[in-house]
C-alpha cells in the first residue's frame, strides 16, 4: 500500500514528483538514516553508476503517511 503511495508522492513545495525516470530514489523517516544512505550512495558513486550531487528532499504528508524524507541521485547512463 505505501508503495503505491510513494509512486505518486511529490517533493514538498512543489508538484513534481519523488520518482523519476532515470533517478534512484530511497525514502526514510528518521534522522540518522541519512548519514547511512549517504555512504550508500558514495560506493554508488565512487563505482560510477549515479552522477555527483544526490538531493536531500522532503515529501509532502500523503493520506496516512507523514514525515517522509527522501535522498534522490540521477543514475549514470
Amino acid at each position: 500500500m505505501l508503495k503505491k503511495r510513494i509512486d505518486k508522492a511529490t517533493i514538498l513545495g512543489t508538484t513534481e514528483r519523488l520518482t523519476q525516470p532515470g533517478h534512484l530514489s530511497v525514502v526514510f523517516t528518521h534522522d540518522q538514516e541519512p548519514q547511512l544512505y549517504e555512504r550508500h550512495f558514495a560506493y554508488l558513486l565512487n563505482k560510477e553508476k549515479i552522477e555527483p550531487g544526490w538531493q536531500l528532499l522532503e515529501i509532502e504528508p500523503m493520506q496516512g503517511v507523514e514525515g517522509l524524507r527522501a535522498m534522490r541521485a540521477k543514475v549514470r547512463e
